[in-house]
């Protein structure tokens, strides 16, 4: 009897059948889109950061060799 279960077992999975990989993006995108606001923000945010960054060390620069005028 144990020997028919462990054989039933390895049929059902050898049976199954191979998914593509446009199939396993498209059920993951599917699984993603209830957090899509949570993601947009987090683009929107890292975007955000990245300008700020920029924009810090360009006027640091300008501020270390005195080029911003001061009142």
């Amino acid at each position: 009897m144990r020997e028919e279960q462990k054989n039933k077992g390895v049929s059902d999975t050898a049976s199954l059948k191979r998914r593509s990989s446009l199939a396993i993006m498209c059920s993951l995108i599917g699984l993603v889109k209830p957090l899509l606001h949570i993601m947009l923000a987090a683009i929107l945010l890292g975007t955000l950061r990245y300008l700020c960054a920029i924009f810090l060390q360009s006027w640091l620069v300008k501020w270390s060799f005195g080029e911003l005028q001061t009142e």
